[in-house]
């Protein structure tokens, strides 16, 4: 007979403790771990996100900053709130990710102070404030950054909660680009300029069937430190690549300001992947180089070249000052798609890891931001219909004043309005809620203008919802403006700061 501690199966006897013990090849377990560990690496650290073109810490970062005040807040603070709240990790890996934010081309955070450049790092955040942008706070606009809308999940604690992903109303992973390396994957994506990437959009919502390459010359390369595509044959073939898979390997070089007569050379833009220490080191080491120098703190240098060298040889030398600014970019675009699920009132979200091409990725992002588009009018057509229906409630008890005073008098002033008025509880509620002093001096008239604006946009909304891309199209026009505004912003600042120096 079995013992109480042992469990009887088949004909041989398993200790109680063991029952749950299976049997696995060393080949399998690691398999299995790995994979589980290689999902949760991608994910949470190297691959940004389709619709909001972000990784988590990232978004992480602009979700706490959407929660502060508005003007500018300390680094220090901002990295603390993420730390505690959403991303349990190194502080300097959240502040690294912020001052690359804040030096994407199309940022969505502003920093006031030494953020660094490409020749030095930036300052400590006890040094540096930050805000978001208008660009940055276009993906807080509260007809989409709310539960009905945004799918939420709980943070690491389950003491607050963050979203899956941000309400994006651009396609951000293409106007930020950004790279990692993962687990078995690598994403290097390629960035361009929010004017031409609006243009593309702007023609699909209207309904024009895009072929490759009418993305190929429409898209414009953008990078924040400038840089421009080598006009050759076979690099333009590596171009079209990129639209027509999800791989390309595209080489960029510098433009060069040449001064013949002087014999100088001026640099002021440099490709993606530029190492300007390196590229200082190869040119200084030419026998045609008589100096190569910039101002302190500068990305801005000056060649010099001998100046026994004559014309034909300084040509040369300019040739070969531009082969030594040439990069090549392999682009590989590889995205994570974040798909949330509730079950049971909780909200979770699965991933999947998508190859692209450009146009691909574009017409994926076009149908999510449609369904963004979607939800958010259902969610603003039901609050203004809730609006409506209050407004008129509003008008009725103000008609009926001599009704409300009379029910006020009772014992049971909710009852004596739902007889009196033949209202539900519910609207003898929001009457009683709102002061008597207020309601007597509502305006009769002005009460009716209100309701007439709201009937109209409402029927607006209603439009719009039977065609979301002309809400989407005007969106387009919209969050494009922020951008000019953000650029003449840090422009403006650019100059005062020259100014100074």
């Amino acid at each position: 007979m079995a013992t109480k501690k042992q469990k009887v199966t088949g004909r041989s006897l398993v200790p109680a403790e063991d029952q749950h013990v299976v049997e696995e090849t060393l080949r399998s377990f690691g398999k299995r771990n790995m994979t589980t560990y290689a999902v949760a690496v991608n994910l949470d650290r190297s691959v940004p996100d389709l619709f909001d073109g972000m990784k988590p810490v990232q978004r992480r970062i602009l979700w706490t900053m959407s929660q502060m005040s508005s003007g500018l807040n300390k680094a220090g603070e901002v990295v603390g709130a993420v730390l505690g709240k959403y991303h349990p990790h190194g502080d300097l890996a959240v502040y690294g990710a912020m001052v690359t934010m804040v030096h994407l081309p199309t940022p969505a955070i502003y920093g006031e102070g030494n953020w660094g450049n490409m020749t030095d790092g930036a300052a400590a955040y006890r040094y540096t404030n930050c805000k978001l942008t208008n660009y940055g706070s276009s993906f807080f606009d509260q007809d989409y950054i709310n539960k009905e809308v945004t799918s939420f999940v709980p943070n690491y604690n389950d003491k607050y909660v963050e979203p899956v992903t941000l309400p994006a109303q651009l396609p951000n992973v293409l106007l930020n680009g950004g790279e990692g390396i993962g687990v078995g994957i690598t994403t290097h994506l390629p960035t361009f300029t929010p004017e031409s990437m609006v243009n593309v959009l702007i023609r699909m919502f209207k309904g024009e069937k895009l072929q490759a390459e009418d993305f190929a010359k429409s898209l414009e390369f953008n990078h924040k430190w400038g840089g421009q595509m080598v006009r050759s044959t076979e690099n333009k073939k590596q171009w079209m690549s990129m639209f027509k898979s999800s791989a390309a390997a595209v080489q960029f070089e510098s433009e060069l300001e040449v001064d013949r007569d002087g014999k100088k050379i001026t640099i002021s833009d440099w490709p993606p992947g530029t190492n300007l220490e390196s590229f200082v080191k190869k040119v200084r080491v030419m026998p045609e180089t008589q100096r190569c120098y910039n101002s302190k703190g500068s990305s801005t240098y000056t060649i010099e070249c001998k100046p026994s060298y004559n014309y034909a040889q300084f040509d040369k030398f300019v040739e070969k000052v531009r082969k030594a600014t040439l990069q090549k970019r392999s682009f590989k675009i590889n995205v994570t798609l974040r798909e949330a699920q509730t079950v049971d009132g909780v909200t979770t979200f699965e991933t999947k890891f998508l190859a692209l091409s450009v146009p691909e990725l574009i017409l994926q992002w076009c149908r999510m931001r449609v369904q963004l588009e979607l939800r958010s009018l259902a969610y603003r057509i039901k609050k203004q219909e809730e609006a409506i229906a209050y407004s008129e409630l509003l008008i009725y008890a103000v008609n009926k004043l001599d009704l409300v005073f009379k029910a006020l008098r009772t014992a049971d002033p909710d009852a004596a309005l739902v007889r009196l008025l033949k209202i539900t509880p519910e609207q003898a509620k929001q009457i009683l809620d709102l002061q008597v002093r207020k309601l007597s001096k509502l305006d009769h008239d002005q009460l009716k203008v209100k309701l007439k604006e709201q009937k109209v946009l409402l029927k607006q909304l209603q439009t719009w919802q039977k065609k979301p891309r002309s809400k989407v199209l005007l969106d387009l026009e919209q969050v494009k403006e922020s951008i000019v505004k953000d650029r003449a912003f840090q422009e403006k600042q650019d100059t005062q700061e020259l100014k100074v120096v």
